[in-house]
């Protein structure tokens, strides 16, 4: 997988039980403890020059557990193409 970013104006909001990502629409709820342990620290550490090898190592996380958060920003559009 490439190095990974959030997309430009983008702003995440902490949530008591998770996170929202404000993209000028409707917010992206993450809610849980996937949210708070897997997402928060990833999304702080996403600079687009790390895969999510090199994420899982500079975070201290499994490498699945990397790319099972990266998939899921991925999948609601929220992370910057490679454009």
């Amino acid at each position: 997988m490439s190095p990974a970013q959030l997309d430009h104006g983008l702003e995440v909001v902490a949530l008591p039980d998770g996170i929202a990502i404000v993209n000028g629409g409707a917010p992206v709820l993450f809610q849980g403890r996937a949210a708070t342990e897997v997402l928060v620290p990833l999304l702080a550490a996403l600079d687009g020059l790390l895969n999510a090898t090199g994420l899982a190592a500079h975070l201290g996380m499994r490498v699945e557990h990397v790319e099972r958060g990266l998939a899921l920003l991925a999948d609601r559009g929220l992370l910057a193409s490679e454009d």
